[in-house]
This record gives structure tokens, C-alpha cells and sequence, in this order.
């Protein structure tokens, strides 16, 4: 069997390593020509780590990673409003870590089977027959491929090529930035003195406005991911050069004075990601001999934190089957399994999401329950809160 991978992301890498482990021949490529972005941070609960195990990396990527113990919501000003302490379920599970997408992608491409991955390669034209995939590559090569696997991202170009009636990105009605800042944790604490340093240091702190959001993420190295986020105003898109950080300061110049330390270190405008936020939710995901995965499948809004982890989860399924079984059985039972445990994933960020930036007529003591609410058989235990819970059921699910 011969598959084509088009994405070097973090589901790609992954689904490339498996795969050659488990004997089938690959070709990994994408259209990015170099890697040269630590990009903004993401979080990894216990499942993600279980599939960096598998691939013998997960080592690796703890030792460029921090804990993460405390999750805290507050108003716009900084007072706090709802916490939660995560060392149950670190225990159980496995501590939740942060890091930057950068330094778990450099050691994803560390691995040896991905040591062959291509760049600046972007596909032309996909064509399917019974019997196998003929891609047309931008260069004027053609290949033909048993199966391909877009996990190639949000816009994916696989997924525009071999599904016709496949819907894309369907926006959510906000915009977002997210960068990496450098500030001193002392600096933050003085900032703000009804936070402990724990909620700071080693903490998830998030900044709820009526329908604006600051988040605030702790990373190795005296370093802070921001990813923060508002409902888009009509006829707004997202901006370019300059204006997006100039749009970044005042669109959260309101809120308290940790927030505005954190804006004061914000990079420039080219270190800044901004967007407007978008879901691809319930696409079709095969089509005969072509199969999505990652984003490029089921993006899901970033409130929930398990994107990566889904991801990688994908590549481990698609991997088992098909080692297992012909491709046109393979990618059936693939989506069989992912889409049932994927929804409740999506759907859990895509309620957050609206109970932060789009609920603004409901009092944040409300809408905040989506984010802490107290566990109604907390007397039973194990969980004081609801979402604690809800994250077991998740991080446990088989994939």
C-alpha cells in the first residue's frame, strides 16, 4: 500500500510515523517551503500524551512543556470570579502541560520516519479511480497513491479538490489573536494582587468581558501565551500589517492592569496570528480512496483545548485501519469511530465559545457556569466540579 500524507502538521507527522512503522510506504509533503514559526501555545491532556508515548516521544515533549494545576475565570477588571483546582485530574490522567506548537512539531519531525517530509509541494488535481488516487502535483508531476490523507488544515486544499459538496469553514462570528509574550511573573503578580502566583505561574487565567475574552497561558522559559478573542462587529474582517496589533490594543485597552502588561509585551504585528474563528463541523470526511484528518475535518473552536489531541487520535485510528483492512473498508470504520468521540469535543468548545463571546445579555456569574460550575454529586465524588468530569469522560474515552 502506498499513501500520500499532504500536511506536515501535527496529525500528519504522526499519521506518516505510524504508518511507516506499521509497514505501508508514504510520501509526507506540504506546500509551506520552510518551518520557521514557534507558533502560539497549545495544551495537551492526557490522552494527546498517551499517542506521544506510543510514538516514544512523549519525553521529549514534557521536557519543553509546563504544568498546568489551576484554572481560573475573572471579569474584565481581574477580580475572580470561578476557579479550578486540576490536581485530581492531573492525577488521574496525567498532568495537563502547555507548550508552543513549535516545539511540539520540531520534535514530532524529529522522529525518524519523518525524516523524508518534502516541502513546498502543493497539489494540483486529485483523481480517483477504483483502483487508486492519481495526484497531479503543482510542479507537473503526477503520482499515483493507493489512498490520500488531507491533513492539510482548516482551508484544506485536499478537501476542496476530492469533496465536491464537502462544506468548508463556517464562521463562528468572532476574531481572535493569540502570541507569545516574555513578561516577568513578578511583574504580572504586582499587577494583580487578588491572584495568587500559583493561578498565575502554573495556571490557565482567563479574562471574561460581555462578549470579549483575554486568556493568559504559562510556558517554560518566563514566557506567556496569549489567545484572546471578541465578537466581530458587522462587516469586520480580519486585518493586516500593522492594524491588527493597533486592533489587538484597543480592543482590550478596558480591561484590567494583568491584561494590560501583557498587551504592553505584545509583539509586532508580523508575530501576531489573527483571524476570524471558524468551525468545519460535520463535513464529510472520506470519499472512496480520500480521507481528512485533524482540522482539516472537524476544526473545532479553541476553547476546549484538545485540537492537538484530536489530531494525533485520528492518525492513530486511520493507522490502525489501515494496516488492518483494504482502504475503500478503512476509511469507513475510521469515521465510524472518530466522528462519535470527536463531536463531544467540538461541541464542548463550541459551547464555551458561546457562553464567552456571545452571551453578553447573561450575567458572567451564569454564562461562567460553562466554564466552573460545582459538581451536582460532588458528595459522592471523586470531583468537586462539573467540568472536571466532563474532561475525565473525554480524556478517558477510547480513541
Amino acid at each position: 500500500m502506498r499513501v500520500l500524507i499532504a500536511g506536515a502538521g501535527i496529525g500528519g507527522l504522526s499519521l506518516n510515523a505510524l504508518l511507516r512503522r506499521g509497514g505501508i510506504d508514504t510520501d509526507l509533503i506540504d506546500h509551506a517551503t520552510s518551518w520557521n514559526r514557534p507558533g502560539h501555545a497549545l495544551c495537551l491532556f492526557g490522552n494527546g500524551q498517551r499517542i506521544l508515548a506510543a510514538l516514544g516521544v512523549l519525553g521529549a515533549v514534557r521536557s519543553r512543556a509546563h504544568e498546568i494545576v489551576h484554572y481560573t475565570i475573572t471579569d474584565a477588571s481581574g477580580a475572580p470570579v470561578r476557579s479550578m483546582d486540576m490536581s485530581l485530574l492531573n492525577e488521574r490522567h496525567g498532568s495537563l502541560i502547555q507548550l508552543q506548537r513549535g516545539a511540539l512539531h520540531d520534535v514530532l519531525r524529529g522522529i525518524p520516519e519523518n525524516a523524508d517530509l518534502r516541502l513546498g509541494v502543493g497539489i494540483r488535481a486529485i483523481a480517483q479511480s477504483r483502483s487508486d488516487v492519481e495526484v497531479r502535483f503543482e510542479n507537473g508531476e503526477v503520482e499515483w497513491y493507493d489512498a490520500v490523507v488531507g491533513a492539510d488544515g482548516i482551508r484544506s486544499r485536499v478537501r476542496q479538490l476530492a469533496f465536491e459538496r464537502a462544506p468548508g469553514p463556517r464562521p463562528f462570528g468572532a476574531i481572535g489573536w493569540a502570541y507569545i509574550a516574555k513578561v516577568p511573573a513578578v511583574s504580572l503578580l504586582r499587577a494583580e494582587e487578588r491572584l495568587t502566583a500559583a493561578q498565575i505561574e502554573d495556571g490557565i487565567l482567563e479574562f471574561w468581558g460581555a462578549d470579549r475574552y483575554f486568556g493568559i497561558y504559562p510556558l517554560p522559559g518566563g514566557l506567556f501565551g496569549v489567545y484572546c478573542a471578541r465578537a466581530l462587529r458587522p462587516g469586520e474582517r480580519a486585518l493586516r500589517g500593522p492594524e491588527r496589533r493597533d486592533a489587538l490594543l484597543a480592543s482590550f485597552a478596558d480591561f484590567g492592569p494583568l491584561v494590560e502588561q501583557l498587551l504592553a509585551h505584545a509583539p509586532d504585528a508580523a508575530s501576531i496570528f489573527h483571524a476570524p474563528l471558524e468551525e468545519v463541523w460535520r463535513a464529510t470526511w472520506h470519499a472512496n480512496r480520500v480521507g481528512l484528518l485533524g482540522d482539516a475535518a472537524h476544526a473545532m473552536l479553541p476553547f476546549g483545548g484538545m485540537g492537538a489531541s484530536m489530531a494525533m487520535e485520528d492518525a492513530l485510528v486511520l493507522s490502525e485501519e489501515l494496516r488492518q483492512h483494504p482502504v475503500r473498508r478503512a476509511f469507513p470504520r475510521y469515521v465510524r469511530r472518530r466522528v462519535r468521540r470527536v463531536w463531544p469535543v467540538q461541541f464542548n468548545a463550541r459551547m464555551k465559545g458561546i457562553a464567552m463571546l456571545r452571551a453578553k445579555h447573561i450575567p458572567l456569574g451564569v454564562r461562567s457556569l460553562q466554564g466552573v460550575m460545582r459538581d451536582p454529586a460532588s458528595f459522592i465524588g471523586p470531583y468537586a466540579t462539573w467540568q472536571e468530569r466532563v474532561l475525565d469522560a473525554l480524556i478517558s474515552a477510547n480513541p
